[in-house]
């Protein structure tokens, strides 16, 4: 880790947290000065900023505000040595741009607002100010039952909205993957949807030996930032903790090595798009794809203050 982003993590700054919970209702507090792990003890790569954010706990992902499984799944609890989680099915599924398979899908709405905007006619937001731009989302995943390779990843997607048949402009995503090792994609890339559902992809080279294995924990932490000295550029990163927790407490190990990245840069092409995409966004989802389930823990979602 760089002596720049030790140095920011020591900065005092107060965040905003919108507290989630099983209740329909949220309280806005302030949070305690600043350290390097959340509540869950999981370590924040970057300090939090004023603004919405997402933290699962404990609580019930069936019934917690502002979280949606996709479909009305139903997600299980599951206890793993110390480790406690929960289990989602994956649900059949004709996809958009053709053939069919397996997915599952959880979305949070962080800034407890309704879409308003797309990608063309975005305010700097699509749903509210308050909405996640500079952000760090986390999940810890744990795969089972690969039914297709070729589709097989997990997707953090950021600075989205809805994704509708009657209108594509809403999605208004990007996002990175991790795969398996012999997905034909690749084992990280970066993604780009800005009309639903037309896809670029942009293959990333792994920093490291790494990629998403069955029934193996794997820590995953999307970045997203606005690079505060150049207005056309948008920095995304992916983390990854391959050994992400002590199996008997339960506690993460915070392992966390930056994985792969992509720069989105205003006029770069990706192939059918050269937007930047530099605004906040009303959805934040975690997709996986080629899978009968997937066990998951310690989500969540957090306004962070970007790296000069």
């Amino acid at each position: 880790m760089s002596d720049l982003l030790h140095r920011l993590l020591r900065v005092g700054a107060l965040a905003i947290t919108v507290a989630c919970s099983g209740a329909a209702s949220s309280t806005a507090t302030i949070a305690p000065a600043p350290s390097d792990v959340d509540a869950d003890g999981v370590q924040m790569l970057f300090p939090s900023a004023p603004g919405a954010s997402f933290r699962l706990g404990t609580s019930d992902p069936n019934r917690t505000a502002r979280l949606v499984i996709e479909k009305g799944t139903t997600a299980t609890a599951g206890v793993d040595g110390g480790i406690r989680f929960w289990n989602l099915p994956s649900y059949p599924l004709a996809y958009s741009s053709g053939g069919t398979g397996v997915t599952s899908r959880l979305h949070i709405q962080a800034s407890d607002a309704a879409q308003q905007f797309t990608w063309r006619t975005q305010r700097g937001f699509l749903a509210a100010p308050t909405d996640l731009k500079n952000q760090e989302f986390t999940i810890y995943a744990r795969v089972h039952g690969l039914t297709d390779l070729a589709r097989a990843m997990l997707t953090m997607k950021v600075r989205g909205g809805g994704h509708s048949a009657n209108n594509g402009d809403l999605a208004s995503c990007v996002m990175i993957t991790v795969a398996p090792a012999t997905a034909p994609g690749g084992p990280t890339r970066f993604g780009k949807e800005l009309v639903h559902p037309d896809y670029d992809y942009v293959r990333l080279t792994p920093r490291f030996d790494a990629s998403l294995v069955e029934n193996q924990w794997l820590g995953i932490k999307m970045v997203s930032w606005n690079d505060p000295t150049d207005s056309t550029r948008v920095v995304n990163r992916l983390y990854l903790d391959t050994d992400p927790f002590e199996r008997a407490s339960g506690r993460p190990r915070n392992g966390w090595r930056l994985y792969s990245e992509y720069i989105d840069v205003a006029g770069k092409s990706s192939g059918r798009y050269n937007t930047v995409v530099n605004w906040g966004g009303w959805q934040t989802t975690m997709r996986l794809d080629g899978y009968r389930s997937v066990d998951f823990a310690l989500l969540s979602a957090r306004e962070i203050v970007p790296p000069r």
